[in-house]
């Protein structure tokens, strides 16, 4: 399910953020935002270094943080929930269509 999916990619981002939050309270935005410009360099020879993992991860997201941008949103979109919760709504009942197919053919 991609709701379960996206909820579980954004809990090691929300740590992360959480994380540079607490040092930017003891550092200023210049050291932080440098570590992180230089793990970004470190990892430039990556495909696709969004996907990378652990503090890895949200490189991107981290660096809007610690220059006062908005971070994108962590949570599902509203619209994912309501398909997610349709979708779960709804499945029980195709389950039962064979069923019910084979009880009104007899």
């Amino acid at each position: 399910m991609p709701i379960l999916a996206r909820l579980a990619a954004s809990v090691p981002v929300a740590q992360e953020l959480a994380a540079d939050r607490s040092v930017l309270a003891a550092v200023d935005t210049r050291a932080l935002g440098g570590a992180l410009l230089k793990l970004g360099d470190a990892l430039s020879p990556l495909p696709d270094p969004g996907l990378a993992l652990g503090p890895f991860g949200a490189v991107d997201a981290r660096l809007a943080q610690v220059l006062g941008e908005d971070v994108p949103p962590l949570a599902p979109s509203t619209r994912m929930v309501v398909l997610t919760l349709a979708g779960l709504g709804v499945s029980p009942f195709l389950c039962l269509l064979p069923v019910l197919a084979l009880a009104l053919l007899r």
